[in-house]
C-alpha cells in the first residue's frame, strides 16, 4: 500500500546502481529483488554519497553495509566512514526507517574495530531485519521477517550444453571461506579410474589462493580452471556442463550459487548445516546432497555416487515459492511495516 499521504513509499537501496555500473553486477540477486518490487507501491532510488546530507527517503534498505566502509587506501576508508556516520545521524534526525537484510550472521571477511563500532551504531538504528531463511539469527526476532532468496530461472538462459558424467563444477568468486582449498585437496586424492573432472570457474582477487589453485591444476590434468569474470551465458554453460555442482563452503547460511545451480536443473553438493538442511527439505535429497565433517576424497565420492543414483524430474526442482513477484510483494510489505513502525513511535 502507499503511505498515509497516498504517495508511493520512497526507498533508497544501499547498493551500486546497476544502470551506472562500469561492469555487470557479480551477483544479480539484488537487481532481481529490486526489479520485483511493485511500481505502484514503491519508488526506488540508489544510494549516492549526496544522500548523507539530502536524503528524504522513507526507508533505506541495506544488504552489506560493511562494503560502504571499506577501501584499500586509508585516507579514503576514513573519509567513507566519516560520511557514513553522518548518514546514520541523518537517518535518526529525519526518522528514516532502516531495513537490513542479514545474509550471514557475520561478514565473511571480518572488519576492524572501527568498522564493527559503526555497524553497531547502525544496528541500533535498524527498524526491521530481513533474513533469507528461518535459521539466520538477528538481534531482535520480533522485528524480523523471512523473505527467501529468489530463483534464477528467468535470468539465466537454459544451458547450451548437456551435463557430462563425472564433471564436477565449482563456480563463483574465489574466496577462502568457500572451501576451495579443501575441494582441490579432496579432488586430488580421488582415484583416477573414477574418471572425475573438476572445473573451477570464477574471478579471484586473492593472490595466494589463486596461486594454490593454479599449482593444483598444473599437478592434476583432470582440473580445468577459468579464473576470470565470466558473463551470464558463459556461466550458464559452465554450470550446464556439470553433472554435479560442488560448493564446500566452510560457513554457509545462504547460497545464491546453490540456487543458481538448482535453477539450471543441476544437483548440488553442500556441507550439512541448519540452512542446507532446509534446502534439502525444500528441494529433496535428489537435488541437494549433504555431507558431514571435512570434505575428503571419500566423502566427495560418496556424495557424487549418492546423487548420481537418485532419479530427478527433468523439469527441475519446484521453485515456485521463490518466484520474484511474490518476493517483491513481501518486501514491499516489509517496507510498509518499517515505515509505519517509525510513524507510530513518532
Amino acid at each position: 500500500m502507499a503511505d498515509r499521504q497516498g504517495r508511493r513509499l520512497r526507498v533508497t537501496q544501499l547498493l551500486a546502481d546497476p544502470n551506472r555500473s562500469a561492469r555487470p553486477v557479480e551477483n544479480p540477486y539484488t537487481s532481481l529483488l529490486v526489479s520485483s518490487l511493485p511500481d505502484e507501491r514503491i519508488e526506488t532510488r540508489y544510494f549516492g554519497w549526496a544522500d548523507v546530507l539530502t536524503s528524504d527517503a522513507d526507508v533505506v534498505h541495506m544488504h552489506w553495509p560493511e562494503n560502504s566502509l571499506r577501501h584499500p587506501r586509508t585516507a579514503v576508508r576514513l573519509l567513507k566512514r566519516a560520511l557514513f556516520l553522518l548518514f546514520i545521524l541523518r537517518l535518526r534526525m529525519r526518522r528514516i526507517a532502516v531495513v537490513r537484510t542479514v545474509h550471514n550472521a557475520r561478514p565473511h571477511e571480518e572488519g576492524d574495530r572501527g568498522e564493527r563500532w559503526i555497524l553497531g551504531l547502525l544496528e541500533a538504528r535498524t527498524t526491521l531485519w530481513v533474513t533469507l531463511n528461518d535459521v539466520t539469527p538477528t538481534p531482535d526476532p520480533r522485528r524480523t521477517v523471512v523473505i527467501p532468496h529468489g530463483h534464477y530461472r528467468d535470468r539465466f538462459a537454459s544451458p547450451a550444453l548437456e551435463p557430462r558424467r563425472g564433471n564436477l563444477v565449482h563456480f563463483g568468486m574465489l574466496k577462502p571461506y568457500k572451501g576451495v582449498d579443501e575441494l582441490i585437496s579432496a579432488f586430488a586424492a580421488v582415484p583416477h579410474e573414477l574418471d572425475y573432472r573438476l572445473h573451477i570457474v570464477g574471478e579471484s582477487h586473492d593472490g595466494p589462493l589463486t596461486e594454490r589453485v593454479r599449482a593444483a591444476s598444473r599437478r592434476d590434468e583432470r582440473m580445468d580452471i577459468d579464473l576470470r569474470f565470466v558473463d551470464e551465458t558463459e556461466l550458464a554453460d559452465a554450470v550446464g556442463a556439470a553433472e554435479i555442482v560442488v560448493l564446500p563452503y566452510r560457513a554457509i547460511e545462504n547460497s545464491g550459487s546453490a540456487l543458481l545451480a538448482l535453477s539450471l536443473h543441476r544437483p548440488v553438493i553442500l556441507p550439512e548445516s541448519p540452512s542446507t538442511r532446509l534446502l534439502e527439505e525444500e528441494f529433496g535429497d535428489e537435488w541437494v546432497g549433504l555431507y558431514r565433517g571435512p570434505l575428503t576424497a571419500e566423502t566427495l565420492q560418496r556424495a557424487v555416487e549418492d546423487l548420481r543414483d537418485r532419479p530427478r524430474d527433468a523439469a527441475g526442482p519446484d521453485m515456485s515459492e521463490r518466484d520474484w513477484p511474490r518476493l517483491g510483494s513481501l518486501l514491499a510489505d516489509a517496507y510498509d511495516r518499517a515505515a509505519a513502525s517509525l510513524r507510530r513511535r513518532a
